[in-house]
C-alpha cells in the first residue's frame, strides 16, 4: 500500500511539475539566395551554412541562466521560393524575461507579458532578401 501511495505521490508530483512553464513555437526564416534544397529539407550556404536542421536554440532567464534548448527543423510547407523556414520548440519554466538565441546569430529578448500576447509564437527572419 505505501509503495502504491509513494508511486501516486510521484506521478502526481511530476504532472504538476510538468504544468508550470510553457512552449515557445518558433520559426526562424532565412530569406536569401544562398538556400539549398534537398528533398524536405533546406538549408542556408555561403555565409548562412549554419542555418539549417539540428541548429540549436538556447533559452535563458532573466538572470542569465539556460533554461531549454531545442534545435530547428525544416518546415518545406512553409517556406516559399527564395526562403526557407526552419521551426522549433522549447519548452520553458516561468521567468520575468526570455532570452532566444538560434545559433550564434544574436539574442533577441522578451518580457512574459509580450510573449503571452504573442500566444507564446515567435519569429525570426534573416537574410539579405527581407
Amino acid at each position: 500500500m505505501r509503495t502504491a501511495l509513494a508511486l501516486i505521490a510521484a506521478v502526481v508530483l511530476v504532472v504538476a511539475c510538468g504544468a508550470e512553464g510553457h512552449d515557445i513555437v518558433g520559426t526562424f526564416t532565412l530569406t536569401d539566395d544562398n538556400i539549398a534544397r534537398s528533398g524536405s529539407t533546406c538549408a542556408g550556404t555561403g555565409g548562412y551554412s549554419d542555418v539549417r536542421d539540428g541548429l540549436g536554440v538556447t533559452v535563458k532567464d532573466n538572470a542569465g541562466k539556460i533554461i531549454a534548448t531545442s534545435q530547428l527543423a525544416s518546415d518545406n510547407k512553409a517556406s516559399a521560393l527564395g526562403e526557407c523556414q526552419l521551426t522549433f520548440v522549447a519548452q520553458v519554466p516561468d521567468s520575468d524575461f526570455y532570452s532566444i538565441e538560434v545559433g550564434h546569430r544574436g539574442e533577441l529578448t522578451y518580457s512574459r507579458d509580450e510573449l503571452e500576447k504573442l500566444n507564446w509564437v515567435i519569429g525570426f527572419t534573416l537574410g539579405g532578401n527581407e
